[in-house]
Parts: C-alpha cells; structure tokens; sequence
C-alpha cells in the first residue's frame, strides 16, 4: 500500500532581515535521504584491517543497523570483500537478534590479498 506524502519548502524573505540572500534563503545545498525502516544509517560501517601480511589480511567490520524494534525477531547480514575483477574473495554472514544493541561485528579472512604499493595502487 502506497501513500501520498507531500515535503514543503517555503523560504522567507523577511522585511526586517539583517542579511539578504539571493533565493530568499536558500543558500546551501538540501539533501533528502529516504530509508526503509530498518536501515545502516550514513556513516554507519567502520572497516579496519588490523593485520594485513602478503598471506592473509584480516578484517574487521562494525556496522550499525537503526529502526530495530521489539517485535522484530531478527536481522541477518552478509557481507562480500570482492577484487578488482568482481570475483568473491571473502564472505560472511552474521545474525541480530532484537535483543542485541543494533550493532554487528564481523571478522573476514582475505588470502592473498592483493596489497597496495606506488607500482600496484590496488583498492
């Protein structure tokens, strides 16, 4: 089911301003971030790489989830470390119960890694 929903922007240019700007306000930009529910907000993952050696590199990954609510029983997260042709280097799936505090930590594995230097700028 659908709703309509209606978002109103209504700048004021008043009289008795002490600064005038062209646009009566709007002077910066105005981002509109639509989730679901359940959702990672904007600066909600935290990735790090602890050890990181030519066999194996670890990594760490904290993700916040937002919108949990009691009746939601739980949240599962899956997460893929992909090289740069696209192939799956390392995978993980992890559960949230409800009862938890909306936080997931992962641990992944990546063998081989394809490390980064000035001749092989690797991301």
């Amino acid at each position: 089911m659908y709703f309509l929903s209606y978002i109103a922007v209504r700048p004021e240019n008043l009289p008795e301003a002490l600064r005038w700007y062209p646009g009566a306000g709007l002077y910066r930009n105005v981002h509109l971030i639509i989730t679901d529910e359940i959702h990672i907000p904007a600066c909600g993952t935290y990735i790090t790489s602890p050890v990181v050696s030519a066999g194996f590199a670890k990594v760490l990954l904290k993700t916040k989830v937002e919108g949990i609510k009691a009746e939601t029983s739980s949240l599962r997260l899956a997460t893929e470390i992909k090289d740069a042709a696209g192939k799956t280097v390392s995978a993980f799936s992890s559960v949230l119960l409800a009862t938890d505090d909306g936080q997931f930590e992962q641990q992944l594995i990546v063998n081989t890694p394809a490390l980064r230097s000035p001749e092989t700028p690797n991301l």
